[in-house]
């Protein structure tokens, strides 16, 4: 007969054993939910996003609607309980961060493409229109809504890090806002791309979001990663920030794409043109990481990093166009759309909206905008059908709005409430700029006059 510690010994290792067991069960259920739920995802953003491109409607709003469909307040209460909805909850919390990291790559990946579809728009023609749209369309608006957010109840928009600073100056920087991949795949999909028009909204719109993501950077820079005050002073966390902010600007556009093409020449040029994804994973990792380390927001580091393999200021370097090309069709198939799912997931009409503030912001911040935009316009001569054009276009936030919405929320700085109607508002003005481009190109009217009334009375 076997003695006593013999058998207390031997059930304990049968404990242990179904313990592990049942450890590892729970691994392998979980793993198989979050694999489930990406699928889920990807098929509900890449099916409602082109029933929005059916719809003459930006893809990015049937992405983000696939999201809210499969996220609590819709499949949830429809099916209580399943896994999709449960995400981030109870068991889900694993599953939560491995969504977590392919949502921050997916959004590495939309702002580093984003960079390198920018070029160099500016031209002597519109250099009058683009400093008018500049000053009067971008920073009036800026100016205005730092104003009168001082007498805005903010707290009640702030989020844990409780940054009125933070929250003032992401409240202005989403007012003004423009949507440069947005209204770039508005123009390509309506076939206006090569237009005067677009050269001269993106032109301006390049230049708004170098100076916004820079402001953005500064708002992040004043609360930590956790979402708390941190003890160093505001002051230098946003002096350190501004200024690496500043260098990783000139780096990303004067010194890095020359420095390519020099390395390129080198006997060591090889590694970079037989592998060029590996130099677009370099140098989008080295901007990150320097991002990181300064307390700067990643998504002005990845829009930096792309704008490199553009050439910066310069011609671009072709020798990347077919890794670029590449990742573009991976990341829009996969990580995009479910990086926007992932922002429509986090959207809650049960507990993060009210009616009052997303009404407030959208109407505010519409007319604030589109009044500023019309002035601009009108000083830089034109008229009509052209001013409602620019306006409209120069009110849409798009993709950007949305991921200063997800970044200041992922900081701490504002919350919910704030964040959806951020979303929405961002939604709402991409849909009115694609409908009313769509409209206008479908009648034949045209969208910019040849000539400026203004130049031509000079003539």
């Amino acid at each position: 007969m076997l003695s006593s510690p013999l058998c207390r010994g031997y059930c304990d290792h049968l404990v242990t054993a179904n313990r592990r067991r049942g450890r590892e069960d729970a691994v392998e259920a979980n793993a198989t939910e979050v694999i489930l739920s990406i699928f889920a995802l990807l098929i509900a953003a890449t099916a409602l996003g082109q029933v929005a491109v059916l719809l003459r409607q930006p893809r990015v709003i049937g992405e983000i609607a696939g999201g809210i469909l499969l996220g609590p307040d819709v499949l949830g209460s429809l099916f209580p309980g399943n896994f999709v909805s449960e995400l981030g909850s109870g068991s889900g919390r694993a599953s939560q961060g491995v969504l977590d990291v392919l949502y921050n790559i997916g959004l590495i990946c939309l702002m580093f493409l984003a960079g390198a579809s920018t070029q160099d728009f500016l031209n002597r023609r519109d250099r009058r229109a683009t400093l008018l749209l500049l000053v009067i369309g971008t920073v009036v608006p800026f100016g205005v809504s730092l104003v009168v957010s001082q007498v805005l109840p903010l707290e009640e928009l702030s989020g844990p890090a409780s940054s009125s600073t933070g929250v003032a100056l992401v409240l202005a920087a989403a007012a003004t806002v423009v949507s440069v991949p947005v209204i770039t795949r508005i123009f390509r999909d309506i076939g206006i791309l090569d237009s005067r028009f677009a050269t001269l909204i993106l032109g301006v719109a390049v230049i708004e979001d170098f100076a916004l993501w820079a402001v953005v950077a500064a708002a992040v820079a004043l609360v930590t990663p956790s979402g708390q005050a941190g003890s160093v002073p505001a002051f230098a966390l946003v002096g350190t920030s501004i200024s690496a902010s500043a260098v990783m600007l000139i780096a990303g556009s004067l010194v890095m794409p020359p420095l390519l093409r020099i390395v390129g020449r080198s006997r060591f040029g090889c590694v970079f043109v037989r592998a060029p994804l590996l130099s677009l994973a370099t140098v989008a990792a080295l901007f990150v990481a320097a991002a990181i380390y300064f307390n700067v927001a990643i998504v002005f580091a990845a829009f930096l990093a792309g704008f490199v393999f553009n050439g910066g200021f310069s011609s671009p370097d072709r020798r990347f166009s077919a890794a670029l090309v590449s990742l573009d069709r991976v990341a829009g198939a996969l990580l995009i759309p479910l990086c926007f799912a992932l922002i429509g997931y986090r959207i809650s009409f049960s507990e993060d909206f009210s009616w009052a503030v997303t009404l407030a912001f959208l109407v505010a911040s519409s007319l604030l905008v589109i009044v500023a935009a019309a002035a601009a316009g009108f000083l830089a001569g034109f008229r009509g059908l052209d001013l409602i054009s620019i306006a409209v276009t120069r009110n849409a936030r798009g993709g950007p709005g949305i991921v200063l919405a997800a970044v200041a929320y992922d900081a701490g700085i504002i919350n919910g409430v704030f964040f959806t109607a951020l979303v929405l508002t961002a939604l709402v003005t991409s849909t009115a700029a694609g409908a009313w481009l769509d409209l206008v190109v479908r009648r034949g009217w045209s969208l910019l006059e040849e000539t400026p009334r203004a130049q031509a009375v000079n003539v």
